[in-house]
């Protein structure tokens, strides 16, 4: 079986990613995307409660939320009835 993408270290694969570290990636983008996940935190927040719903929010980093509801497992992003 051949290698492929970004392991094969072709030219067009790691232009991409030079192009995405540089240009894309950048501390102004970061600074926009942390704004953006505190205000996604704080409002659906603000929604749970104001509906009284049994799930919780958190933010994980610069800009990762994670959502779980009350009696559910998650495994491998599937949430199952416990």
């Amino acid at each position: 079986m051949g290698s492929v993408g970004h392991w094969a270290g072709n030219a067009l694969s790691m232009a991409a990613a030079r192009a995405c570290l540089g240009e894309v990636l950048t501390d102004e983008a970061f600074t926009r995307m942390e704004t953006l996940a505190v205000r996604l935190v704080e409002q659906a927040g603000a929604t749970i409660t104001r509906h009284g719903m049994p799930w919780t929010i958190t933010r994980l980093g610069r800009a990762l939320s994670t959502g779980s509801v009350a009696g559910t497992e998650e495994r491998h992003g599937v949430r199952r009835r416990r």
